[in-house]
């Protein structure tokens, strides 16, 4: 179970600060546990659990959300729909 993971020179670990690449900006999570899908169609892909920043604007994401809730405000999302958010871009 890899607890990093890489794509184009960005590491995603536990503690990043992410985006969603469909929602922008204001879809705003923290990485907590980064992991291998095994065992259906989406194999040899790596998820991430987030937690949603509360006081965001899709900081309840998970309860509308088609993905794997794991509980208030935590859920499963594929690596390649996260970006790793950096302050100083624009």
């Amino acid at each position: 179970m890899p607890t990093t993971w890489k794509k184009n020179n960005t590491t995603l670990v536990p503690g990043d600060t992410v985006y969603h690449v469909l929602y922008g900006r204001e879809w705003l999570g923290i990485v907590l546990e980064v992991e291998k899908i095994t065992g259906n169609f989406l194999k040899n892909r790596i998820r991430a659990l987030v937690y949603m920043v509360p006081g965001t604007e899709y900081e309840f994401y998970f309860d509308k959300a088609f993905s794997r809730k794991v509980g208030q405000r935590r859920g499963w999302v594929t690596t390649n729909w996260l970006v790793k958010y950096k302050p100083d871009e624009k």
